[in-house]
């Protein structure tokens, strides 16, 4: 089996997925359920909805 590249460089830049990285993908059920949990949890944090402190400047 050939070895496959990193979806990232060593800079953190995104290289294109191919074809072949999708060939090898896995659906979300198929994964162990505490991953399964893990990564739900990860998918909850979102944007935050209210300010963590005020407009007032730097005081």
């Amino acid at each position: 089996m050939a070895k496959r590249k990193p979806p990232t460089d060593a800079q953190g830049d995104v290289r294109e997925l191919t074809d072949a990285d999708f060939k090898t993908a896995r659906r979300f059920s198929v994964l162990p359920k505490t991953l399964q949990g893990k990564l739900k949890a990860v998918r909850r944090l979102g944007m935050q909805k209210a300010p963590t402190k005020g407009s007032g400047g730097g005081r």
